[in-house]
């Protein structure tokens, strides 16, 4: 595989669709409570942003659509920053109540979105930059003003009984964005999201580390790639496939960012059995950096249960 290491993982959380609600008034039969904040993790960007045009279900309302965050919600809708939301949330909706029902989809308008790379080149999508710095090029996105960007709901997760329920949609942009083939350097963003139920959702942590002898001395060197740009730990991508689970794009593949020391975590899978592998060539501009390791293979993701599981390079060269 190869990947370019352009990636941020960043979970929506749909507060609360599927768990214990926010509110202690029991619901009415037929209804369902819904609130909505935003969460991100870090990745290897200066920054991202992006404004939210309308988050719907599909299904109901007006137009066949039930509106969670729209027009009524313009002081939300300006450019959220997603890379300063690691580690917490931010509220977007509280308490709206729907009719209980299958939705089938859960959709986001993206109206715009800035983003910037290491080096200090910006991409844009019907934005500017908030501090004023000039576009580098433009940031396409075919899908993302117009029906909006289609969540992948695996299972039944589109069903939403009466009482309060918690969903995590997961934006995951190391499948999300890229250079524009043709060699425009212009950035295509093709968001890929998605969910599973908080409540009856598993997570994955463990470290990647290189390989050791017996004395602890480390036997792998990662490179830099290209030359007189120093790598770490923080290039490898580790990499879970779900082994029954599909969604559009086939089999439902989630993948996570590695922190400096080397920890990283899959903090919210649906229960099934992943094969937790790593991308083998990641991209740095025409350079790749190729990787061999020692990974976890097949691990049963249970409902409520922090697994561990750890990686091992066993080799790194620069091409």
């Amino acid at each position: 595989m190869t990947r370019r290491p352009s990636r941020w993982i960043i979970p929506f959380v749909v507060l609360p669709l599927l768990l214990g609600g926010c509110s202690d008034d029991p619901l009415s039969n037929g209804t369902a409570r819904v609130s909505l904040a935003l969460t991100d993790a870090p990745g290897d960007v200066a920054g991202v942003w992006v404004k939210i045009g309308e988050i719907y279900l599909q299904g109901g309302g007006d137009e066949g659509r039930t509106t969670l965050l729209g027009e009524a919600d313009a002081d939300l809708l300006e450019l959220v920053e997603l890379t300063q939301l690691a580690g917490t949330t931010l509220d977007l909706v509280s308490d709206v109540d729907i009719a209980a029902g299958n939705y089938g989809q859960l959709r986001f308008v993206i109206d715009g979105a800035v983003l910037e790379t290491e080096d200090g080149e910006v991409f844009t999508f019907n934005a500017v930059h908030p501090d004023g710095t000039p576009s580098t090029g433009s940031l396409t996105c075919p899908s993302c003003s117009q029906t909006g960007i289609k969540v992948l709901l695996p299972g039944d997760v589109a069903d939403l009984e009466a009482g309060a329920h918690l969903l995590v949609l997961d934006f995951d942009v190391s499948q999300s964005f890229g250079r524009e083939a043709g060699g425009s350097g212009s950035w295509v963003m093709s968001p890929v999201i998605h969910t599973a139920e908080l409540g009856f959702s598993g997570a994955v942590t463990g470290t990647v580390n290189v390989e050791r002898d017996t004395d602890g001395t480390p036997l792998v060197t990662i490179p830099d790639c290209p030359t007189g740009t120093p790598r770490d730990l923080t290039a490898f991508m580790p990499e879970a496939v779900a082994q029954t689970l599909t969604d559009d794009l086939g089999p439902v593949t989630a993948s996570s960012v590695v922190a400096s020391d080397g920890s990283f975590s899959f903090r919210f899978l649906h229960p099934d059995q992943y094969d937790f592998g790593f991308v083998t060539n990641v991209e740095f501009g025409s350079s790749v950096l190729t990787f061999a390791a020692v990974a976890p293979g097949l691990v049963d993701v249970t409902p409520g249960v922090n697994l561990v599981a750890n990686y091992t390079i066993t080799s790194a060269t620069c091409s």
